[in-house]
């Protein structure tokens, strides 16, 4: 079995690395993995130490009219606060391809896990910030090889190398956001990555420490996002209830209803959640269920933005995985803030 022993050992090598970080609301993942007694996966599980477990898995799965077998196997290890799954091509069975294995069996069996396991997702103003950080502040050589954006109507493929500030133009210009971008630093240290919005870090070559260290940082900034969430689930003082505000890079005025209607017929589409509208002009007001786990929350709109108020049993995963759709799917997430309020002033938004 070819696995990474640790995790500065892929510096030394050309194969790769993916990793996938996760929103633990467990103890740790190991005893989630443990405890699995399904049948669509078989798995073996051995814990290295407290901080990093190695897991086997295979799965039949169906695409395209074929049955496919696929059995590899990952690391869960522990990084300062961040937990990740991680896995290089060594680590599948000879002949299988990384991106069906990472897409039809690693992934899905990340979200038999949820809400105590999750993937965490990244913004797409986080990740170019993020690329514009790395340019002025340490790397004026980095290059933009390729880059992914989701325009209102459709989806842009960059192929050709361009500068960071060439590409936030182009986002500008083209009213867009970034869904993910492979970019190369050079000099010392030098590596190529890719970070993508769905949480995906690929390591391609190059000083894998450096890389690492730099994606830790863009993830800390993430994870202050979850604390917002976790303040708004976790208020429960008489009385007063947790709230969350979002605002979007681009207002829903004024055609509020308008916007309304695309957000809940996306929520609705999902297979996760379903909606019930209340109440749809002038002012939007619609409650989200959670089918996995039973969180319950109201919607308002609010101001330019919206502001979720979070039901007594909502989880911050459920919370979490909310934001995540209307941030993929329906328009980026500028800001998100909690706040407490008296339950009266909740009625009107």
């Amino acid at each position: 079995m070819r696995l990474l022993a640790e995790t500065r050992d892929v510096a030394s090598t050309e194969l790769g690395v993916v990793m996938i970080p996760l929103g633990v609301e467990v103890d740790e993942p190991f005893s989630a993995f443990e405890q699995y007694v399904g049948h669509t996966f078989n798995a073996t599980n051995n814990r290295l130490t407290e901080q990093i477990s190695v897991h086997r898995i295979s799965h039949h799965t169906r695409r395209s009219d074929v049955n496919r077998y696929l059995e590899g196997h990952f690391m869960c290890l522990r990084i300062q606060d961040v937990w990740f799954a991680a896995m290089t091509h060594q680590d599948l069975v000879h002949g299988q391809n990384l991106s069906d294995f990472r897409d039809l069996c690693l992934l899905p069996w990340i979200e038999l896990f949820y809400p105590g396991l999750r993937r965490m997702r990244i913004r797409a103003r986080s990740l170019l910030n993020h690329l514009q950080y790395l340019h002025e502040a340490s790397y004026p050589d980095l290059i933009v090889l390729r880059a992914d954006i989701r325009l209102r109507n459709g989806h842009m493929h960059i192929e050709q190398p361009e500068g960071v500030d060439v590409l936030a133009e182009r986002l500008e210009r083209e009213h867009g956001y970034l869904d993910g971008a492979t970019y190369r630093v050079s000099g010392d240290p030098s590596y190529e990555a890719t970070c993508r919005r769905d949480g995906l870090l690929y390591f391609h070559r190059g000083d894998f420490d450096s890389c690492l260290a730099e994606w830790l940082l863009l993830l800390g900034q993430e994870r202050e996002l979850h604390e917002v969430l976790e303040q708004a689930v976790r208020q429960r003082e008489p009385g007063i209830v947790g709230a969350v505000d979002i605002t979007f890079e681009e207002s829903l005025t004024p055609s509020v209803a308008a916007s309304g209607e695309v957000l809940v017929r996306i929520l609705d589409s999902s297979s996760r959640h379903t909606v019930s509208v209340l109440h749809g002009n002038p002012y939007l007001h619609f409650s989200v269920f959670d089918l996995i786990n039973g969180s319950a929350f109201t919607v308002f709109s609010c101001g330019g933005g919206i502001r979720i108020l979070p039901g007594l049993n909502a989880s911050e995963a459920a919370l979490s995985n909310l934001l995540n759709v209307i941030s993929q799917d329906f328009l980026e997430v500028e800001s998100v803030s909690a706040t407490s309020l008296p339950l009266a002033d909740t009625i009107h938004g």
